[in-house]
């Protein structure tokens, strides 16, 4: 049996698009592929630095 998850998390990872998900529609490896892909999404954007403003913070008042 092959590993949907596995697949959408390296899916995410080459650039492949959510919306192309090879699996048909209301299937358990659907929603497996894109449980891996939204996790591999989350993890990537918890990597990614956050802009600077250059603002400083606003005393509380």
């Amino acid at each position: 049996m092959n590993d949907a998850y596995a697949e959408g998390r390296a899916a995410f990872q080459s650039g492949v698009k959510l919306e192309n998900n090879p699996y048909a529609e209301n299937t358990e490896q659907r929603k497996r592929w894109e449980e891996g892909w939204e996790e591999a999404m989350m993890e990537s954007d918890l990597k990614r630095p956050t802009p600077c403003t250059g603002e400083r913070p606003r005393p509380a008042t």
